[in-house]
């Protein structure tokens, strides 16, 4: 299961900046070992967080007027931009023996993320709604 938020903002005209954190929680894993009579239990979470820029290649044109429709739209348009950050995860590995004996391990491993990502999108009466596809490195 994977949750994640995040937010788009435009810092000057044509560039968006962004912020986001997401969160992975992979199903508890049971691996029985039956020449023993014990068992394994591991679970694995996973956190990413990005800042991102981007560049608008459509939405207002700070050099012209405003349409007179009203208000210009700072997402509208195609956009493509980078992102990076910092990504971890931590294993929560237990070993189940029918004896008393039991052990606990937790690792934890971080490193970098970044990517691309490109996509397009519109304000419809004060909802933002868009697609949008990255790649991650």
């Amino acid at each position: 299961m994977r949750f994640a938020t995040g937010v788009e903002f435009p810092l000057l005209p044509h560039v968006l900046a962004r912020m986001e954190y997401g969160q992975t929680i992979y199903p508890d894993l049971l691996i029985p070992y039956p020449a023993t009579g014990g068992a394994e239990r591991d679970k694995v979470v996973g956190g990413t967080g990005r800042v991102g820029i981007a560049y608008n290649f459509g939405g207002p044109d700070k050099t012209t007027a405003t349409p007179p429709s009203g208000a210009a739209d700072p997402f509208a348009g195609f956009y493509l931009g980078l992102e990076g950050g910092a990504e971890m995860a931590n294993l929560h590995y237990q070993y189940i023996d029918p004896t008393p004996f039991r052990s606990y391990i937790d690792f934890a491993a971080k490193g970098f993320t970044g990517g691309l990502f490109a996509g397009y999108g519109k304000t419809f009466h004060n909802i933002y709604g868009g697609v949008q596809a990255g790649f991650a490195m």
